[in-house]
């Protein structure tokens, strides 16, 4: 039986829509054109966090934040036509002030493939973006009384497949930062997991997340997830995908990122045999670019265009006369995680 394959890009951009983006939606664009994903999800999408007893749900999404991700998605459609990019929101994640939400794009139109991998050659929206709150009995779950996960249905078409249409559930989850808690992030993520399945049933789901929590110091947690929930770790490599304070230039090459906190979960679905999978090194990619357009008379070492690099996607205090009072610049405090999966039918 050929099933589809789906390309899937997760990536917390911290507080979205809350930043001067005149230097930096390039790289974002970038990044997930050359990814080649067919849906990605971002985390962090920045809400009204002033509000008074908020409902979750709730569409409380800033106004900086809507014209953000409707310039991502003309962007993305500038440079990509042919995939015809669309994008939804969701309303608020949480009733307390750590609330934000979360947005999913795709390719409706992609160019798919008719070999080996089966990529789709069409994607609708079915259902979503819903913030998922409960568990099969239709009961609360606390969720480490934070945040909940979104979720949208796609349907995945591709006549050389068996069958040939085929849909997904895919899920954007950032866990509770309650880091005086761990067992409130563990908790957390244990939700998420119950309640994805609660919703999906039989339908393939894949989960991308910010944990908060180090994949490398609590292996035997997420091993432990596949028995409990039937969730599979995808991305399991370990590699830092949450950024220092600042560069780590003392060694052999920059180090720019030690927590593996952002990882992917599947159920139904398998990692595609070749296709890389793991963190995107965006910093190492700007740095390269530097490198090959190096400023007129000025020769700099590699290190010093990861540096500089790292300072252009941190977000931080604009000082340019020409960023608008009380904006920040950046990308984010996180990297982006990518995976290829075959749905298990």
């Amino acid at each position: 039986m050929s099933t589809i394959c789906l390309r899937f890009l997760s990536w917390n951009l911290k507080d979205f829509g809350n930043y001067d983006y005149s230097y930096t939606m390039s790289n974002i664009v970038q990044t997930v054109l050359t990814d080649g994903a067919d849906v990605f999800a971002i985390m962090e999408v920045v809400a009204n966090r002033r509000v008074k007893r908020a409902q979750i749900g709730e569409d409380l999404i800033l106004e900086g934040a809507k014209v953000a991700l409707k310039q991502l998605c003309s962007e993305l459609n500038k440079q990509d036509k042919v995939s015809k990019w669309m994008y939804a929101v969701s309303g608020v994640n949480a009733g307390n002030k750590d609330r934000d939400a979360y947005a999913f794009f795709w390719k409706s139109t992609p160019v798919g493939s008719t070999t080996d991998p089966l990529y789709p050659t069409a994607i609708t929206l079915k259902k979503g973006p819903l913030i998922l709150r409960k568990d099969e009995n239709d009961k609360d779950l606390k969720f480490g009384n934070s945040r909940r996960p979104a979720a949208c249905l796609f349907e995945l078409k591709n006549t050389a497949a068996n069958p040939a249409t085929q849909q997904i559930w895919v899920v954007s989850f950032h866990a509770c930062a309650n880091f005086d808690k761990e067992t409130d992030i563990k908790n957390a993520i244990k939700d998420c997991m119950t309640a994805c399945s609660a919703i999906a049933g039989t339908t393939p789901v894949i989960i991308g997340s910010d944990t908060n929590l180090d994949y490398n110091s609590n292996q035997s947690f997420f091993n432990t997830l596949q028995s409990s929930s039937g969730f599979d770790v995808e991305v399991t490599d370990g590699v830092g995908s949450s950024l220092l304070g600042k560069v780590d230039t003392s060694g052999s090459s920059p180090k720019v990122a030690e927590n593996a906190y952002d990882n992917i979960f599947g159920k139904k679905v398998k990692k595609y045999k070749t296709r890389p999978v793991g963190v995107i090194n965006v910093i190492n990619d700007m740095a390269n670019e530097r490198q090959s357009k190096p400023t007129k008379g000025k020769k700099r070492t590699l290190n010093e265009d990861v540096e500089d690099s790292f300072n252009t996607f941190i977000t931080k205090n604009l000082d340019n006369s020409k960023a608008k009072k009380g904006k920040t610049a950046g990308i984010s405090d996180h990297l982006p995680v990518t995976i290829t999966v075959e749905i298990n039918n």
